[in-house]
């Protein structure tokens, strides 16, 4: 009966509580592929948002466009912060849990996503040649007359 009343307590904490969800279009790209970062808060106004520093969070990758964008519906109000990124190591990355102050009063807290950056196999197998010769071109006579009309005018002026 006691564990009852506990959790109808807290059980409308639950239901209105604030979350941030950190996702990502594709966890495995290829080297210098991008891919769409989106940071998404739910119950929130974009006013009320301080985001964190782009420095701290994406060490391992090169940001190459960022956009905020508010969403108004009638049941829940949520502001999108994405970002487009890439990265030129392979290897297996984290873009760790980080903070997003809300009015300097609350905070959110995302989970950590892992990414893995992949090598593009190199073709072994063709054979290197060598480069191709210049084209042997002939001189045609219109245009040596062209170049012999521009030295005499050279030579007259």
């Amino acid at each position: 009966m006691r564990i009852f009343f506990i959790y109808i307590l807290f059980f409308p904490l639950f239901i209105f509580s604030q979350n941030a969800i950190l996702e990502t279009d594709t966890s495995y790209i290829r080297i210098g592929e991008q891919f769409n970062l989106n940071i998404k808060v739910y119950g929130v106004d974009d006013d009320s948002i301080m985001w964190p520093n782009n420095d701290s969070i994406f060490q391992q990758f090169e940001l190459l466009n960022s956009s905020i964008t508010s969403i108004l519906s009638e049941n829940d109000t949520h502001v999108v912060h994405n970002y487009l990124l890439t990265s030129f190591d392979t290897g297996q990355f984290t873009i760790p849990s980080f903070c997003i102050y809300k009015s300097l009063v609350d905070s959110l807290i995302t989970k950590p996503l892992d990414i893995h950056v992949l090598s593009i196999p190199l073709d072994t197998t063709n054979q290197f040649f060598d480069i191709k010769p210049p084209k042997n071109i002939p001189l045609l006579a219109r245009e040596l007359l062209m170049y012999f009309f521009y030295v005499l005018l050279f030579l007259f002026l």
